[in-house]
């Protein structure tokens, strides 16, 4: 019987990728501190602030999105 080697964690802020990713779009991002980044995506139909915040006590990225519609 051959045992479960243990999970490599690989414990990097996933933050960084968020705002790399924006960065890559031209979207405007800010970073106020190491566990938020915030966005804002241009749309078409609708602007989009996002929010992200990174967790570490729960290892998890938290999402807030508004969405500012356009009617036409």
């Amino acid at each position: 019987m051959t045992g479960l080697a243990p999970a490599n964690r690989n414990h990097s802020n996933p933050l960084d990728r968020m705002e790399r990713l924006a960065e890559s779009h031209q979207w405007s991002v800010d970073r106020p501190n190491d566990h938020e980044v915030l966005m804002l995506v241009g749309g078409g139909w609708a602007d989009m602030s996002l929010s992200f915040t990174w967790r570490d006590d729960l290892e998890a990225l938290l999402l807030a999105c508004l969405l500012d519609l356009k009617v036409p």
